[in-house]
């Protein structure tokens, strides 16, 4: 004790510092906890939530009222253990490649990422783990703040301790969006490619692990060259991860995407696509039943679908054109009434009137149509003063290129 008060006289200031430090780590220790058993104590159970949290019902209706399509039911769950290994590679190549490492934060996947961000000068890559993603995907709202950080650090391990590693990773794949209204792997691998996921090949496999960074971006409905694009990235990574050889990665990259979508002679699903494509970024996140009233003209849709196949077996034949592309638009208001892609989206679900085709233009395929067709559906500025609608419950109108008003169902 005589020792300890000489020390304390000679260095008074030091050992103020080390009590003060002593204290502030005991009391940040008792609030740490205290938070973590707040938020554990508000955790859902995330089975219940992948059973019951299924995503809003959006029903799209023509100009008329007649009903387009309704979706967002699109769910298909699927048990990891009979998907493919090249799909679980191809997803863990590109999102995280120490899953069955870490704890549920990869630091060290963090400050790889935020040098490769530093140095590019933009977001290049993601630091987040899928613990960390199924965390925000589960429990969190997208906004960014301090709180919301702490939380998902809390919820990510909470996860990790209270499910094993392929449990995860089974959650993960069944709750992701991966875009035309269709949420995990067995919706989407059934809604692009017509097949269920157990079956998909391993190009196909690159394609759905690509659409996990941006679904609406890279979704092979919207432009193929940008699925194929990210796709041969998805690739190079699991090469760079020794997941597939050189040699395989080639030849997944030189196979043809093979669309197959549920579809039928009406034409509809083109319009409902690009709706559902475009929500996201008009209502964002939304717990409610949608309905989506557009400027869709539903017998015109029909007329337009059977015209063009009419035309593409005639004269398409003599200019060697299997397909071609419709949009109708009104002269006055330069509004949507007709809007089809293709000949069949059964067979092909890829959309050409509203995504850019080969560079050079070609007498069947309509060149430069992304171009003219931002132009010519542009609302003039003093018709996109907002308005409401009348019903229960807060509305939003939608100013887009079709004109399309959103309000939510009946609560």
């Amino acid at each position: 004790m005589a020792r300890y008060k000489r020390l304390s006289q000679r260095h008074p200031y030091l050992f103020k510092a080390a009590r003060f430090g002593l204290l502030a780590s005991l009391w940040g220790t008792i609030i740490l906890a205290g938070a973590v058993i707040f938020f554990i104590s508000r955790v859902p159970d995330p089975v219940l939530a992948t059973l019951d949290d299924r995503p809003p019902n959006v029903t799209v209706l023509a100009a008329d009222g007649t009903v387009l399509a309704e979706r967002g039911l699109r769910r298909g769950h699927i048990r990891v253990d009979v998907l493919p290994n090249h799909l679980i590679k191809a997803v863990l190549a590109t999102e995280d490649r120490r899953f069955y490492d870490h704890w549920g934060v990869d630091v060290g996947g963090m400050i790889r990422a935020s040098y490769r961000n530093f140095r590019a000068g933009s977001v290049v890559q993601g630091g987040s783990t899928i613990t960390q993603q199924l965390a925000k995907n589960l429990f969190l709202e997208p906004e960014r703040t301090v709180i919301r950080k702490l939380e998902e650090l809390v919820y990510t391990v909470w996860l990790e301790q209270r499910f094993t590693k392929d449990e995860i990773l089974e959650l993960y794949l069944n709750r992701v969006y991966l875009g035309g209204g269709t949420y995990g792997v067995e919706a989407a691998a059934r809604h692009y490619f017509g097949r269920s996921a157990r079956d998909v090949t391993l190009a196909q496999a690159a394609v759905l692990a690509g659409l996990l960074k941006a679904p609406s971006r890279y979704a092979p409905t919207r432009s193929i060259k940008a699925a194929s694009a990210r796709a041969q990235v998805v690739l190079d990574n699991m090469v760079d991860a020794g997941f597939v050889s050189q040699a395989e990665a080639q030849n997944a990259g030189r196979q043809p995407l093979r669309l197959q979508a549920k579809g039928d002679a009406t034409g509809y699903p083109y319009a409902v696509d690009w709706v559902a494509a475009m929500l996201p970024e008009y209502v964002g996140r939304h717990k409610d039943a949608l309905v989506v009233q557009t400027t869709i003209d539903a017998k015109l849709q029909r007329l337009s679908q059977e015209r063009l196949r009419k035309l593409l077996d005639g004269k398409g034949r003599k200019l060697n054109a299997g397909e071609g592309a419709v949009v109708v638009l009104d002269p006055k208001s330069g509004a949507v009434r007709a809007l089809v892609g293709g000949r069949s989206y059964r067979n092909s679900p890829y959309d050409r009137a509203l995504t850019r085709g080969a560079s050079r233009a070609r007498p069947s395929s309509p060149s430069s149509i992304s171009r003219r067709w931002k132009q010519a559906t542009r609302p003039p500025r003093s018709r996109t003063t907002p308005r409401s609608i009348s019903g229960a419950g807060p509305r939003r109108t939608i100013r887009t290129p079709i004109r399309a008003r959103c309000r939510s169902a009946t609560r």
